[in-house]
């Protein structure tokens, strides 16, 4: 079989290991280059994943990708939270619907527990923010008289409300 497919490019076993080994980390590599929305980081992690269940040496390739999947989500939801709180709602949209997709695709390398908790993160951190965009509209409401700068305030929070949901 060796001799077949492998033919002079790998003439033992030991230099098999090494070839494996050294295009481990080449993929390893272009995983650690990867973003948020590279689409072919599934299929890379797929080929790790099996290559670990064969050979013990690239179980630590393996780890080192999906720890850096993890710093890549919290870099993005970090992004996401920082762009919203800036207004920026175009922007924060299109990268909190890039962050629940890469969540999706690659759960099973993530963790479960670890994608509800950063779906639980977002879901809260909007939640906050809504809040704190409304809060204190009820006293200027209650008010007989509605001063210009609470006028102010009410219309830059509710415009900020609008641009949210649209």
């Amino acid at each position: 079989l060796r001799n077949e497919y492998l033919s002079e490019e790998v003439p033992s076993s030991s230099a098999f290991t090494q070839t494996v080994a050294a295009q481990t980390r080449q993929l390893a590599a272009k995983i650690q280059q990867s973003s948020i929305t590279e689409l072919s980081l599934e299929s890379k992690l797929e080929k790790l994943q099996l290559l670990s269940q064969h050979f013990v040496d690239i179980k630590p390739e393996l780890e080192n990708s999906i720890n850096h999947l993890k710093t890549i989500l919290n870099e993005a939801i970090e992004s996401f939270k920082s762009l919203h709180l800036n207004d920026e709602f175009d922007k924060s949209a299109e990268l909190f619907e890039n962050i629940f997709f890469f969540m999706e695709r690659l759960e099973v390398y993530l963790n479960e527990d670890v994608v509800k908790e950063k779906k639980k993160m977002i879901e809260k951190f909007l939640s906050d923010d809504i809040e704190g965009t409304g809060s204190g509209l009820d006293i200027v409401f209650h008010k007989k008289r509605i001063d210009p700068e609470d006028e102010k305030s009410l219309q830059k929070k509710l415009t900020r409300l609008r641009d949210m949901k649209e």
